[in-house]
């Protein structure tokens, strides 16, 4: 995560993909796409078979992983989410390079459940955030502290602020 302002009356995440990031990105998508052009254009195969569609199905495979870089690059989210305890307002916005800015709000009365979300990963300890499931069904996840009860102070104050409108615990 970006960033995390925190003030006794609101509460802001962001979180950006770098623009590095996206190029790195994008350009690591562009290597598997050699796979089809060495395998099956290069050779001009003359006609169809048992080898033809194993290098064709490898092909697939490459164009996938491809498509899945250059998509996660391009399309990759930077989100900010606002939780503002004197206006009872939830603020969301998220945007990517080929996606214009858009904005929710919503009022405290359609958050419908606000929990600590916890991202276990493989290759490094667990880390902690915030998830705010809408009464629309929409569940807006954020945040990457390490800590747990960090997490834990975001999620008292936000339901302080529901509740009381007047919690401030930092």
């Amino acid at each position: 995560m970006d960033q995390a302002r925190v003030s006794p009356d609101r509460l802001e995440l962001r979180d950006r993909l770098p623009w590095g990031t996206r190029l790195v990105l994008v350009v690591l998508g562009l290597i598997p796409l050699m796979a089809p052009y060495e395998l099956l254009l290069k050779p001009r195969w003359s006609g169809f078979g048992p080898l033809t569609f194993f290098f064709g199905l490898i092909s697939l495979g490459a164009l996938a992983v491809s498509a899945a870089f250059i998509l996660g690059g391009l399309f990759g989210l930077d989100q900010t989410l606002s939780i503002d305890g004197r206006e009872r307002r939830v603020r969301y916005a998220y945007k990517a390079p080929l996606l214009s800015l858009r904005r929710r709000e919503y009022p405290f009365s359609a958050i419908k459940r606000v929990e600590v979300a916890v991202h276990d990963w493989e290759s490094r300890p667990e880390s902690y955030g915030l998830e705010v499931e809408l009464d629309d069904g929409r569940k807006i996840r954020l945040a990457d502290v390490p800590t747990r009860e960090e997490a834990e102070r975001w999620v008292a104050a936000v339901r302080g602020w529901m509740t009381e409108g007047e919690s401030r615990p930092f």
